[in-house]
């Protein structure tokens, strides 16, 4: 990975980012240094220095790739400045790529070349997908009290159990999903820039139990199944799709501290869309349970495939 000097961050553009590096930086080595065993502790460095580096590197490529737009910033280096701490996932959790647990994220140091990336690069691909999740955080409590309006709605209800789908977590989830599909995005577009590669385009692929062996269409090098429901989600959010790159629009309106207010006043602007978007939400949650089903991170009782809930999705889509 390119060097980058500590003096790129100025005062000016970067208000409090180097030091918080430097503090960041400090605190996790010292957290190694506490807690790693003497065969651990080179490789705990190690990590704390790949992490550093990276972090570095992807920051300043949301400003090359025009992801954070200048009055996002602030909310940006804001969340950006609440992780405490840095560290490797335990062996228990190593069946992980990575982890954002409230203000700490934890890294597998195990990661190596995988998927396409060389494994300079598929550190960046992990570490840029949880730095999202982080920047993310600020409308986490935004995305769930609106699910829980949504969901008083006695209509709203009645939709979703017409579908077998009344619970707000699925709503909840709905959210969750979008999240993660903008992470994966704003994760491919930096590692790809960083790599200096052009980034494949969309295939087929028929490799996802949850879809019963069915094609799904992607270009992402992980949670590939999830693309296109964010790429048809757009369609009901038209601050976002009447825009010149409806997808590039997602990735900066996302790091805005106030998407899901936004995305609530465009509701009440458009409420001849809003049974769509609740009921496309709400396969979306289904899809998303489904997936950390098949990586055993949900005890969710229903099956694994959701094809009756994908097939519901486009024709919703086309409502």
């Amino acid at each position: 990975m390119a060097y980058i000097p500590d003096e790129t961050f100025n005062r000016e553009s970067f208000p409090g980012f180097q030091k918080f590096l430097k503090d960041l930086c400090v605190r996790s080595r010292k957290l190694a240094y506490d807690t790693a065993s003497d065969a651990e502790l080179v490789p705990a460095l190690r990590l704390v220095d790949t992490f550093m580096d990276t972090m570095k590197s992807s920051y300043l490529s949301f400003f090359s790739l025009n992801l954070v737009i200048p009055k996002n910033h602030p909310n940006v280096l804001r969340q950006l400045k609440t992780i405490e701490q840095m560290e490797a996932l335990p062996p228990k959790n190593q069946r992980l790529y990575a982890l954002t647990d409230h203000q700490k994220l934890l890294i597998n140091p195990k990661l190596t070349a995988s998927l396409g990336f060389s494994q300079e690069e598929f550190y960046q691909l992990i570490i840029t997908h949880e730095l999202c999740h982080i920047i993310h955080q600020a409308w986490t409590e935004d995305r769930l009290s609106y699910a829980d309006e949504l969901f008083q709605d006695d209509r709203v209800r009645g939709m979703l159990h017409n579908m077998g789908l009344e619970d707000v977590r699925y709503l909840k989830r709905g959210f969750a999903l979008l999240d993660e599909a903008i992470a994966q995005e704003v994760a491919e577009r930096v590692t790809y820039y960083n790599a200096k590669r052009e980034r494949p385009k969309k295939e087929y692929r028929n490799d996802k139990p949850i879809f019963d062996s069915k094609p799904y269409l992607t270009n992402y090098a992980l949670y590939g199944e999830l693309q296109s429901f964010a790429d048809d989600f757009i369609e009901r959010l038209p601050f976002i799709k009447n825009t010149k790159d409806p997808f590039q629009t997602l990735i900066q309106c996302s790091f805005d501290k106030d998407f899901i207010k936004k995305i609530k006043e465009e509701m009440r602007r458009h409420p001849e869309l809003l049974d769509s978007f609740v009921m496309m939400l709400a396969c979306m949650g289904r899809v998303y349970e489904a997936t950390y089903k098949v990586l055993g991170l949900s005890n969710s009782k229903k099956d694994l495939n959701v094809n009756e809930y994908v097939d519901s999705f486009q024709k919703i889509k086309k409502m």
